[in-house]
């Protein structure tokens, strides 16, 4: 007796092994539901400039600062690869725009957060890497697992 488990819905890493396979069989990328591993949290300041103008009582305003901006994407949030570029995958998160994507290279046989030294190109503008420097992406998948120790022989039955 062979008992073989299937556990639907599982969430995986994907790894290099499984984008070749995917290569090797000529499916599309594109179609495979990624999901990141932990939340990504990325964040800019960005000044604002001296912005002088006159006001409604004709007084002159002058206004300075920072304006802090934030991207997060939540943990296990579902995504598309847009680009397949060798070691780095482009995965948009956002439900409209591709240009909205985060990179990820493969390092030590997985796809993690191509990060450098905290910080990540988003929209070709550099943010610092909050939370999420960890993040790998991960795919839904049916694990099969074979449980040998339940496995029997039969030797056949004779008249």
């Amino acid at each position: 007796l062979l008992l073989i488990v299937a556990v639907p819905g599982c969430k995986s890493t994907f790894t290099q092994r499984m984008h070749q396979d995917i290569t090797t069989n000529k499916l599309d990328i594109k179609k495979v539901q990624f999901y990141n591993s932990e939340a990504i949290e990325l964040r800019r300041v960005t000044k604002i400039k001296d912005k002088k103008r006159i006001t409604k009582s004709g007084k002159l305003s002058h206004k300075k600062g920072k304006v802090e901006e934030y991207v997060l994407v939540r943990s296990k949030t579902p995504g598309v690869c847009i680009k397949d570029d060798k070691d780095t995958l482009y995965i948009t998160f956002d439900a409209y725009d591709d240009n909205k994507n985060l990179p990820f290279i493969l390092k030590k046989g997985k796809y993690v957060l191509a990060t450098k030294k905290g910080k990540i190109t988003y929209m070709g503008i550099t943010y610092k890497v909050i939370d999420g420097k960890k993040a790998y992406l991960m795919i839904k998948s049916t694990k099969k697992k074979i449980d040998k120790d339940k496995e029997k022989t039969l030797k056949g039955r004779r008249l």
